[in-house]
């Protein structure tokens, strides 16, 4: 929704004032979005641990501790966030910048006190001593290759988890990419562009209905009990 406010409201910015300057701070921009990305599959395939609670409630059987939650307690939404800025390093506008990344800070901000609210009052003393070891935002390197190493990579809980993301991801970049060409450019001009993006927008539904059908028959496994 932030995203699609973005790209009807505000007018995007040729960083630079030529089209070479611009392509390159794209490529910034998409590097910071897979960043983000990429920190999201991590996780989800090293140990996910579910957000957004149960019955729409914060809620955790068990305080996860392990995988990349021993470096960042939470590291889902730091790349959430890498995305969000990502995308608005491509769509280079001022009040993207202020504004987007003002209202993502808050709202990310308000879930996690209340996450943190309801998992110290559930663990207590437990939860006290592993928010003394691990930062909240800002990941701990130290020790990240021993983790990444010691466990199994699950892709096929990437991909029931992380389908709808990776699709929303892909038409995000593809609206804003479309938005930007059509702004320094006639639709005329731009017709290879456009339906090269399209094409690969169709791709990305295709592929994402697929996955959605493995899921569905249990090609791709069987999600556990809730986990914290």
């Amino acid at each position: 929704m932030l995203l699609l406010i973005m790209v009807i409201g505000l007018h995007p910015v040729q960083a630079g004032g030529t089209e070479a300057s611009d392509r390159l701070w794209n490529l910034v921009g998409l590097l910071v979005a897979a960043a983000g990305e990429s920190l999201r599959v991590l996780v989800i395939g090293t140990r996910y641990i579910r957000r957004g609670g149960l019955n729409k409630k914060v809620y955790a059987d068990s305080l996860v501790t392990e995988g990349l939650f021993a470096h960042c307690r939470n590291p889902l939404y730091v790349g959430n966030l890498l995305l969000y800025v990502g995308l608005f390093i491509i769509y280079n506008n001022p009040w993207a910048y202020v504004i987007g990344l003002a209202l993502a800070l808050f709202a990310y901000s308000a879930i996690v006190a209340a996450e943190e609210d309801f998992l110290l009052n559930r663990f207590g003393q437990q939860y006290q001593d592993y928010c003394r070891r691990v930062p909240r935002w800002i990941p701990r390197l130290s020790g990240l290759r021993a983790t990444l190493a010691d466990g199994r990579f699950d892709w096929a809980r990437v991909l029931r988890k992380e389908h709808t993301q990776l699709l929303t991801l892909g038409l995000g970049c593809m609206l804003v990419w479309a938005r930007e060409t059509l702004a320094y450019r006639t639709v005329h001009e731009s017709a290879g562009q456009l339906l090269l993006l399209a094409i690969s927008g169709v791709v990305l539904v295709v592929i994402w209905r697929g996955i959605l059908e493995m899921k569905r028959t249990g090609r791709l496994g069987q999600d556990a009990t809730p986990e914290g």
